[in-house]
């Protein structure tokens, strides 16, 4: 599992109990890379990664749990070596 891009979000929450923080380019496997997904974190501070949107705003692939574990640890790995920080977090600091 590599995280190829990343890229913290201002705060993109969607209305719902989750928020976006970042959005990256992630290394699966050597066979198969995804690009364009999301990180998001839900009120109660869990975070859970899922896959970009297609143009009819539906998940454009499904993971099995424990892939979605896997890729969801890489991402917020890459969050701390962000400093934890945000889009949002840098702009409120201006």
């Amino acid at each position: 599992m590599l995280i190829l891009a990343f890229r913290p979000e201002a705060d993109r929450g969607s209305g719902g109990s989750a928020r976006t923080v970042a959005t990256f380019d992630c290394q699966i496997s050597a066979e198969v890379r995804m690009f364009g997904l999301a990180l998001r974190q839900r009120a109660d501070g869990a975070f859970r990664a899922y896959p970009p949107k297609n143009s009819r705003n539906c998940a454009s692939a499904t993971f099995a749990p424990a892939l979605t574990a896997a890729i969801t640890a890489a991402a917020v790995a890459e969050l701390n070596q962000h400093g934890g920080r945000t889009a949002r977090d840098n702009q409120s600091k201006l």
